[in-house]
């Protein structure tokens, strides 16, 4: 499993909405893919993702289809990462600056921190507003893995 997939699936758990059957979200059978854009009482239509870009329709309920779910947004990982807070499994609080830079703050010897998140040639970590999760640069999907799977921060 990619840093990708593992941290989609932890995306998941905290945001299962991702995966409701509704618009925009990826279907699958196995050999095209396919994405919602409306719903009626007894259809889904869907276009196939590709360059012909074709317009289907299912019937309900949706049979031989695995769902993708749709695309990871930077509220999904905000909403993941306040709700490992809340189960106390973090100590940190994570936040976005206006212009996208990563922060994390904690307590200090009775003083709140602030630290701006930097990458490991000391540029900042930030979050490309309007691009999702799997097309944000390599910096940002290593500190989010990190939230998730690191050891700390």
């Amino acid at each position: 499993m990619t840093k990708l997939e593992k941290i989609r699936q932890k995306i998941i758990e905290a945001v299962p909405e991702i995966v409701a059957l509704k618009f925009g979200c990826e279907i699958t059978d196995g050999e095209y893919n396919f994405v919602i854009y409306r719903e009626t009482k007894q259809n889904f239509w869907t276009k196939e993702l590709n360059e012909r870009g074709s317009i289907f329709q299912f019937s309900k309920p949706l049979k031989g289809f695995k769902i993708i779910g749709r695309q990871i947004n930077l509220e999904d990982i905000l909403r993941a990462v306040g709700e490992r807070l809340r189960e106390g499994k973090f100590d940190k609080v994570i936040g976005v600056t206006d212009v996208g830079t990563f922060w994390v703050g904690y307590n200090d010897k009775g003083m709140r921190r602030m630290d701006l998140m930097m990458d490991n040639e000391g540029g900042f970590i930030n979050w490309l507003f309007g691009i999702p999760l799997q097309d944000q640069p390599e910096p940002t999907i290593n500190f989010i893995y990190e939230i998730f799977y690191g050891k700390s921060l």
